[in-house]
């Protein structure tokens, strides 16, 4: 049997590894912070424009066959990544509660589906933060809407718009004002829809 010579063990030449000095100080240095929901849409915002561009999110209307427990049967969510859209969701949630019909959900769920579009292209997200909130938030999607080529019905509007309301309401309950049933439409903005839109909108149809 073949033997390796005076039994010396194998010479391996040694592997020596270097780090840069510069870098391990940095990462000894290094520290974490959370960002604030804040800051972290402002980091992203800025990213975007330094790309040169966004990539826009997709949002579609899916219905669940058979939704687990307590959920509507339709929900909104973000196309690429399937995921659902929070706010909305939830206020859906709370109408198929309260027993409405599914025909309605639906409608609510496309209103809704046309709010967070717009949304989305002002705010480069689907979510909806208090602080992002104004008193004119809803004249802005009014003006939108009304300056579309060919404009929605007046009652097309006024559905889309009520329903954005009822919507934000259920999320943030002290939110700035955003609308009032007719008999107290003096103390919100209601009164001003028609003056945002002229002969496309009325405040007593909400």
């Amino acid at each position: 049997m073949p033997t390796r010579a005076d039994n010396k063990p194998p010479n391996y030449s040694p592997i020596v590894l270097t780090l840069d000095a510069s870098l391990l100080a940095a990462s000894c240095c290094h520290k974490t912070t959370i960002p604030t929901p804040s800051s972290f849409r402002a980091v992203m915002r800025s990213s975007s424009s330094l790309s040169g561009g966004r990539s826009a999110m997709n949002f579609r209307v899916v219905q669940q066959k058979t939704p687990p427990g307590a959920h509507s049967p339709y929900q909104v969510v973000e196309q690429t990544t399937g995921r659902g859209i929070a706010w909305i969701n939830r206020y859906l949630d709370r109408e198929y509660v309260r027993r409405l019909a599914n025909k309605s959900l639906y409608s609510y769920a496309h209103s809704l589906l046309h709010f967070v579009r717009w949304w989305e292209s002002v705010h480069h997200t689907g979510d909806i933060f208090e602080a992002d909130l104004a008193d004119s938030t809803l004249l802005d999607y009014i003006r939108f809407q009304s300056s579309k080529q060919p404009p929605p019905s007046a009652s097309t509007i006024n559905d889309r718009v009520a329903c954005a309301d009822r919507a934000i309401r259920n999320e943030f309950p002290d939110a700035p004002c955003q609308a009032a049933p007719a008999s107290t439409k003096s103390t919100c903005i209601a009164d001003r829809w028609a003056s945002a839109a002229p002969g496309s909108i009325s405040a007593d149809c909400v």
